[in-house]
């Protein structure tokens, strides 16, 4: 049943057909307050997660509706965004990527809201910063809208990919960019000042790499 639900036979496009049932009153507004509220513990703690629908935010705070799951051989994810009646479906050949959700939020963050207007000159930044405890040095270099971090050790062990020697970056809007990792598109925020400037990516819920120029 879960190659057709988002597995190895199952595409973006069948995932996206579903959501249009929950946009287009297919299903009655009762139902999906139903679906879409939280349950609850005994103890009356809410669970984040409502009748087959997690319950969350995006990382530019919008209220959305998720699901991923993986098989073998396949990984997926729908994301419902109630307000804007959007949605975004992303599938991997993997069997597992941790940062699906975030990627696919970040691909629809450059689809519907994209506006790189950043015109930042050729530049560099020596970086130092923290990961899980762990110094990190890094290289921030710039040219207009994009540019490339420098993978730091720390992170090239999270990643588990040892040859890793950069991370793409490309401008969203105002101090959000997309990392190119391996994985997947990760949201970074970079501040600037004049001359320095402050930056932070949240890989996972308990580990998020922080840092400023020197």
């Amino acid at each position: 049943y879960k190659w057709g639900g988002g597995g190895m036979i199952g595409t973006p496009t069948d995932l996206i057909k579903l959501a249009k049932g929950y946009f287009d009153g297919f299903l009655t507004d009762d139902i999906l307050a139903e679906l879409w509220t939280s349950q609850q513990t005994n103890d009356g703690e809410a669970t984040g997660v409502g009748i087959g629908w997690r319950i969350g935010h995006d990382f530019m705070g919008r209220p959305i509706r998720h699901h991923a799951g993986s098989m073998n051989g396949a990984r997926s994810v729908l994301i419902l965004y109630p307000d804007e009646k959007t949605a975004i479906a992303t599938t991997t050949n993997i069997r597992w990527s941790s940062a699906i959700e975030r990627n696919a939020q970040v691909l629809l963050e450059a689809l519907l809201h994209s506006d790189p207007k950043k015109k930042i000159t050729l530049k560099s930044y020596d970086l130092k910063g923290t990961f899980k405890g762990k110094v990190t040095e890094t290289k921030l270099h710039l040219d207009g809208v994009q540019g490339y971090l420098s993978a730091p050790e720390a992170l090239k062990e999270w990643f588990k990919q040892e040859t890793i020697e950069r991370l793409p970056i490309f401008h969203l809007h105002h101090d959000w960019w997309a990392m190119v990792t391996p994985l997947g598109i990760l949201n970074l925020e970079l501040v600037f000042d004049e001359k320095n400037v402050k930056g932070n990516m949240q890989l996972s819920e308990q580990s998020t790499w922080t840092f400023e120029s020197q």
